[in-house]
């Protein structure tokens, strides 16, 4: 017998917790003063089967699907399709008016996923970045590490020793004159960055570039990377990735992770010729969206 329920408390929802990515464990426990999550589980003959978790956006009628799982043992019989009909229709019942998803490609799970997204109504799956994987060991005979000796007048450092005045001098000068790319300015990543990896390029006294990163699930992720316009033809952000990889192994981290915009068609070539071949995965982030349809009248009120 195959049941559906809405989860909203964290007693009811501990036995599905397993059943979505570690990061997002914590919002089953509907405790977040930012974040609304909305769950459906599914029971097989009264055990847990299946978790459809999203979160919504207050005052929006806008949501986010964070994941959807079935345990392994009861796939291939409809059940992830229903699931995701029930929870289009809970969705529906909360107002929601749009739900948006993102997943990765070359996955088990992916031609299964695009499927079920096909037939209950979502958009095609659009494009959104590469995300490339290389270890220490893809890595290492990688022509493009090790390539560069710093230039007199160069300087790595950890980010953490960015001094206050340096920090205040970014600032002024993007503001003045702006030369960061907006989605690149490193104080917008520094939430949880990993400290011994993260590092800074200073260039005859002055911060000229940048690499921010995150430890995600045992790997590290490359967060934010950029250098000054001035400096990109000359390859400095690669002086940046050769000191990140080199610290690696003293933050305990074996697997580095880039995504890279589609619209940074320098850094698409880069991935493609220079990257790929060394890389442990290569494949891309997918969106897909759903409007909600409501009878007239009815959505909003």
């Amino acid at each position: 017998m195959r049941t559906f329920i809405q989860l909203s408390d964290a007693k009811a929802a501990a036995q599905y917790r397993s059943m979505t990515f570690p990061a997002f464990q914590g919002l089953l426990n509907f405790n977040s003063a930012d974040v609304a999550p909305l769950a459906v589980g599914t029971l097989q003959n009264e055990a847990p089967a299946g978790l459809a978790l999203l979160v919504t956006s207050p005052n929006t009628g806008e949501a986010e699907l964070l994941s959807i799982f079935v345990a392994p043992r009861l796939r291939r019989n409809g059940i992830a399709l229903e699931l995701m009909q029930r929870t289009l229709a809970y969705c529906k019942t909360q107002n929601i008016q749009k739900i948006s998803a993102s997943y990765m490609s070359g996955q088990d799970s992916t031609q299964t996923l695009e499927n079920i997204f096909n037939k209950t109504g979502w958009t095609a799956p659009q494009t959104r970045m590469l995300v490339v994987r290389c270890s220490l060991d893809s890595i290492k005979s990688a022509p493009w590490l090790n390539r560069y000796a710093l230039p007199k007048g160069y300087e790595v450092l950890p980010w953490a020793q960015v001094t206050t005045a340096e920090r205040e001098a970014l600032r002024v000068s993007n503001l003045e004159k702006p030369w960061i790319a907006p989605d690149l300015v490193p104080f917008d990543f520094e939430e949880n960055y990993e400290p011994v990896t993260s590092v800074a390029l200073r260039v005859n006294g002055a911060i000229v570039g940048w690499c921010l990163t995150h430890a995600v699930e045992g790997m590290l992720r490359f967060t934010c990377a950029f250098v000054r316009k001035d400096l990109q033809r000359l390859g400095r952000l690669l002086l940046l990735w050769d000191e990140v990889v080199a610290r690696m192994p003293h933050a305990g981290c074996t697997v580095g992770m880039w995504t890279i915009r589609l619209s940074s068609k320098s850094m698409v070539d880069f991935a493609r010729k220079h990257m790929q071949p060394y890389s442990i995965y290569f494949g891309e982030t997918r969106g897909v969206t759903i409007q909600m349809a409501f009878p007239e009248g009815i959505a909003g009120q």
